[in-house]
């Protein structure tokens, strides 16, 4: 299989993915396909690069980040516009990752597009009006029309080692895939590797059980679609994180 993946570096930064590593995320779509194409978008701020030295430090970070990854990098620069009502800042990529997705299509079996943002779906229905799939992968914020067109959508959080630095302090994430209360029992999935397929059957996802007490399930974070950190071997309250939620 054929694949491309485009990174709205933008979106997926400010979504819970400031930590993420692109060549976790690249290897991942290795592990089943061959990725033809592996691209990121992202708007530059000069005046705000010249007034903060630590947005200057971040950005070529940032940049040197993805670029080690394999990734090609389109930075747009962001324009600042002034009128009555004061000045506003445009720096959106969409029209530039659109139209690079759409004139590489043909050379495609997947795109796999990396944000959240709901103003893809016009895109993701114009792919699959050409027969390509068309996975979703973000982290939270993120659209529930987008989820809903994709083939396939995968909350980033459960991609095993894909955030770095202070972000991943943890054994590992799981999401609650359903919830017997007579039994006091929530059930979970969670990823160990990259699948082969998006199977729930993969060999790659674990599934097991966690006993709850009675705060636990009062406190409604161990509902289906939840997604949690977990630290620590122990299943109390205090070893898991919310970290997003998704429908299942």
């Amino acid at each position: 299989m054929r694949t491309g993946i485009y990174v709205d570096s933008d979106n997926i930064s400010s979504s819970g993915g400031s930590y993420m590593r692109y060549e976790t995320l690249r290897r991942f779509y290795e592990a089943s396909s061959t990725v033809m194409i592996a691209r990121a978008y992202h708007a530059f701020d000069e005046v705000l690069a010249e007034e903060k030295p630590e947005y200057a430090n971040w950005h070529a970070a940032h940049v040197s980040r993805i670029q080690g990854a394999g990734f090609r990098l389109f930075i747009k620069p962001v324009k600042r516009y002034t009128n009555d009502t004061g000045t506003s800042r445009k720096g959106n990529v969409d029209v530039e990752l659109t139209v690079e997705v759409l004139t590489q299509a043909d050379k495609l079996d997947r795109v796999v597009l990396v944000t959240g943002d709901g103003d893809f779906v016009a895109l993701v229905h114009a792919l699959q009006s050409k027969g390509i799939r068309v996975e979703v992968i973000a982290f939270k914020n993120v659209s529930s029309d987008l989820v809903q067109s994709a083939d396939v959508f995968l909350n980033g959080y459960l991609v095993p080692d894909i955030l770095a630095g202070e972000a991943q302090p943890r054994d590992r994430v799981i999401q609650i895939m359903s919830v017997d209360l007579n039994a006091q029992k929530a059930f979970y999935t969670h990823l160990t590797q990259a699948p082969a397929t998006f199977s729930p059957d993969d060999p790659a996802w674990v599934r097991g059980e966690i006993k709850l007490t009675k705060s636990m399930i009062d406190s409604r974070n161990f509902r289906p679609g939840k997604i949690l950190a977990w630290r620590g071997r122990n299943a109390d309250e205090q070893a898991f994180e919310v970290l997003a939620s998704q429908r299942v």
